[in-house]
């Protein structure tokens, strides 16, 4: 993923969750705010290999947060069954928007 692409996602993700904090709800242009994106599925080597880097990177896998601890409270690496079904539906989309002729969903 490109810098550029990393930046399109960055602001796809903010405008989907209107610009608030995912778990706490504070606006992200508040002044005590760090905004950042969580991965709900973490990225690391071992869910990379496990789940695959498409899902890892999909926008469905990130929430726009507004401090580490917001990011902390949305990693659902410990709920094991939570993070398969993200999973099942991040791959059923990717394929579906493989099989539509324009390839998107």
């Amino acid at each position: 993923m490109t810098e550029i692409d990393r930046e399109d996602q960055r602001r796809r993700v903010f405008a989907r969750g209107g610009y608030c904090c995912a778990i706490c709800g504070k606006p992200l242009c508040h002044h005590d705010t760090q905004p950042q994106l969580a991965h709900r599925i973490a990225n690391t080597k071992a869910n990379r290999k496990r789940y695959g880097s498409d899902v890892i990177d999909d926008d469905r896998n990130l929430w726009p947060v507004c401090s580490l601890r917001c990011n902390d409270a949305c990693n659902i690496g410990g709920r094991p069954v939570e993070a398969a079904l993200l999973s099942a539906q991040i791959q059923g989309m990717i394929a579906q928007s493989a099989q539509s002729p324009s390839g998107a969903t």
